[in-house]
């Protein structure tokens, strides 16, 4: 097995996956988290903001969510293309990384999801 070094300037491997994986997952889930911040910085209110999600979400909630997916892929091609494994016995040497992509991916995406149902329920 090979010892890799870290270069001073790159994150250590386990922590780019969290933020690639934090990053997709906010991609994701971002057609309900952008009326928030709008209601957050006094763009909009509570109701227009609520319809603004309900909208996102409804009509445009697949487009988000394949590039929150696309976001995933692609941090996952980077790492094993920067590794100098990106073949399918490098995916499956890196299955660890990759899953915790996935995972912080799917963790953001339904925490801030529960988190803006909730404020929904209480705007409404």
């Amino acid at each position: 097995m090979k010892v890799q070094e870290l270069h001073p300037a790159r994150e250590a491997p386990r922590t780019r996956a969290g933020r690639l994986g934090a990053f997709a997952g906010l991609a994701a889930i971002s057609c309900c988290v952008f009326p928030i911040v709008l209601v957050l910085f006094g763009l909009a209110t509570a109701s227009e903001a609520i319809a603004l999600g309900n909208r996102l979400y409804g009509d445009w909630g697949w487009v988000f969510k394949i590039v929150g997916a696309a976001f995933a892929a692609a941090g996952v091609v980077i790492h094993l293309r920067r590794s100098g494994e990106c073949t399918v016995q490098g995916a499956r040497r890196h299955r660890a990384y990759i899953a915790r992509i996935l995972l912080v991916a799917l963790v953001v995406y339904w925490v801030v999801y529960g988190a803006t149902k909730l404020l929904a329920a209480w705007g409404s």
